[in-house]
């Protein structure tokens, strides 16, 4: 057993959403996972991948012709190896229908990166700090006294597991942490983007790991273009002048465009030292000894959901062992991946059970 109870994001979530779902695929439950891949590649990963090269802090100073193309590259090689790796598990190469969507996807992503490259150009007044930041915080004790880490029933220390995409820092020294968000179809709500949780659990452990002040969030979304769609190209226009979206007690401010949108949300206290407290007592709750990992099955949840064959022998009453057997696999242990690009001045601690930090998820519906 780890001397530490690591949870990520992912598994927060899927506690949230399903405790049956999350207890099957956690790492401190069942870590199970498909045995076969639900999907060929990562693309919303490998456009993350270009992105932290087209920001990586040691080249921000570079001319962007040289940088691009490595950017792209990045992607580009993602993606081939997501597709290497899905053979390989697979057996097999790609059945025709797979390898022409693997296909639209990698011409769609090689039109879109030169074009945001184009349109971000002249937006893009920061600079760049840290890309693909990977740490661990510790997460603290809601019942006990400040600065007391909270402890699973089993007396391990409670670590939170972040990766952020990119943080940055304006020209008042102000650091902003930005998400880069890959679109299929429309763009994502205002509120969405306020109540974005996830994204304020991560300024607020960003704050508790590196002990400076985050101004806000930065949501940067890039719409992938559907297969047959025309553009876009290079030649993208240069983003038109902001909007101001006035939120009472500050202002949001949007840059838009056809394939690309970025929103600044300047963020309270109140806001990131709330996504830190529930943090903290839902944490309480996933390592507490005796956990009933009900199901909680709804109309949007269980549809896409991984485990839906075992969850269904569960509510028959029967044994979901035969199907785990042959449906699945212990999840592999591939949190942090040797080589990648990191934080300049942040760190990647090497854990005590010798894995390292890096997020996996498990791989969304299609």
């Amino acid at each position: 057993m780890a001397t530490e109870c690591v949870i990520r994001p992912w598994e927060r979530q899927l506690f949230l959403d399903c405790r049956r779902a999350w207890d099957l695929a956690a790492h401190e439950r069942r870590a199970q996972e498909p045995a076969r891949p639900a999907r060929v590649a990562d693309v919303d990963q490998a456009v993350k991948d270009a992105l932290a090269v087209y920001y990586f802090p040691g080249m921000w100073d570079w001319s962007r012709a040289i940088v691009a193309p490595l950017a792209t590259e990045a992607f580009a090689k993602a993606l081939r190896a997501g597709r290497a790796a899905y053979e390989e598990t697979t057996g097999a190469p790609l059945d025709e229908p797979a390898a022409a969507a693997w296909e639209a996807d990698f011409a769609a992503g090689q039109r879109l990166l030169p074009a945001y490259y184009a349109w971000a150009g002249g937006l893009d007044s920061w600079s760049t700090v840290q890309v693909e930041t990977l740490f661990d915080v510790t997460v603290p004790d809601p019942a006990a006294p400040a600065g007391t880490g909270l402890l699973a029933e089993d007396g391990r220390g409670v670590l939170y597991r972040v990766r952020i995409d990119l943080v940055v820092v304006d020209d008042e020294g102000r650091y902003w942490l930005v998400e880069h968000r890959l679109r299929r179809g429309g763009w994502a709500g205002l509120d969405d983007l306020l109540l974005d949780d996830t994204a304020l659990t991560r300024a607020w452990a960003w704050e508790l790991g590196f002990l400076a002040p985050v101004a806000g969030t930065i949501h940067n979304e890039l719409r992938l273009p559907a297969p047959g769609e025309a553009g876009p190209d290079d030649r993208a226009p240069l983003p038109g002048p902001p909007e101001e979206i006035d939120l009472g007690s500050r202002v949001a401010r949007r840059d838009g465009g056809h394939w690309f949108r970025r929103t600044l949300i300047p963020r309270t206290r109140p806001e990131i030292e709330g996504a830190g407290h529930r943090l903290a007592e839902q944490s309480r709750l996933m390592t507490r000894a005796g956990i009933e990992p009900y199901p909680t099955p709804t109309g949007t949840t269980c549809p896409p959901c991984q485990f839906r064959a075992p969850c269904l022998a569960m509510m028959d009453g029967a044994d979901p062992e035969p199907v785990l057997r042959d449906g699945y696999r212990p999840r592999i242990q591939r949190d942090f991946q040797e080589g990648r690009l990191g934080s300049v001045w942040g760190f990647v601690p090497h854990r005590p059970d010798h894995t390292r930090v890096r997020l996996n998820p498990p791989d969304p519906p299609a």
